[in-house]
């Protein structure tokens, strides 16, 4: 290295002499290992802290001012925690998103785990930094029923539980529903040609949220499906048993004219016959 400018770096109790040429970053990085915020120092020395107060009340209050970006997709995020890392370099020269992100996920996660103990009396547990601050832009966690001593859900997580509580509100009404739908009326003629295909599916076929509803719902569907289908069936059989009664009634009758003429007819022919046989005795 040919510039002889040199600048001093501490670690411990122990002075370096590093080069001018050598970049701040990696000044840093040898100094302060850690990516979630917070270094140690080596062979049990001081602690060397990376995150100030002033910059970790920067982040915060850019997160917030960015909070619905934030909490959207992946890209938004992504270029949201970009503008913040290079606002934070003259605070942390040096800094990366990905320490930007961590300390971000370190701070929420301190936040979630601090709401979900205090609720609790027997645990004490110290307040974490800028809590006014997060506490006015971030959702408070509810406490489930079984017992939870820490929370270290990720972003993910996180979406997937609060998706299973607003799905489980949803489900409420469709279960009355279900219940309604499941009591058995036997149908009659003229309930099956008043009610079409169509209507009687769309009112069973309302999606639902949760797996086995929906699996529930769809075999109660196929279910309605072939009932009526089948009951369509019994009913054409009917009206063609219905016409070949009619017609065998209708040759039936006229049957029955037939003999009637011609037992008519027999009797005028005996009684024809009779005046005969008169007439001729009495000759």
């Amino acid at each position: 290295m040919d510039s002889k400018e040199e600048a001093t770096a501490t670690s411990g109790n122990v002075t370096l002499e590093i080069p001018a040429s050598v970049p701040s970053y990696v000044i840093i990085s040898e100094q302060i290992p850690k990516a979630n915020g917070e270094g140690t120092g080596q062979h049990g020395g001081r602690r060397e802290y990376l995150w100030s107060d002033e910059a970790t009340e920067k982040l915060v209050m850019m997160v917030k001012e960015n909070y619905a970006k934030v909490i959207g997709g992946r890209d938004a995020r992504e270029e949201v925690f970009r503008e913040i890392t290079k606002k934070l370099v003259e605070y942390i020269p040096g800094i990366t998103i990905r320490q930007v992100h961590m300390k971000w996920k370190n701070l929420k996660q301190r936040f979630k785990k601090y709401e979900l103990k205090k609720s609790k009396d027997r645990y004490r547990v110290k307040e974490p930094l800028c809590y006014n601050l997060l506490c006015s832009f971030l959702e408070r966690p509810t406490v489930p029923t079984y017992d939870v001593i820490c929370c270290d859900f990720d972003e993910e997580e996180e979406e997937l539980l609060q998706q299973h509580q607003r799905h489980q509100l949803q489900l409420q009404p469709q279960k009355q529903r279900l219940q309604q739908q499941q009591v058995g009326i036997i149908p009659t003629i003229e309930m099956i040609e008043e009610i079409s295909p169509t209507d009687s599916c769309t009112r069973i076929s309302e999606k639902t949220t949760d797996t086995n509803k929906r699996r529930k719902l769809d075999k109660l569907t196929a279910s309605q499906r072939r009932m009526e289908s089948l009951f369509s069936e019994v009913l054409s059989e009917m009206k063609k048993n219905n016409s070949v009664m009619e017609s065998f009634f209708t040759d039936f009758r006229n049957i029955m004219k037939r003999n009637e003429e011609h037992q008519l007819e027999l009797i005028r022919t005996l009684k024809e016959r009779n005046q005969i046989l008169k007439q001729a005795v009495q000759k």
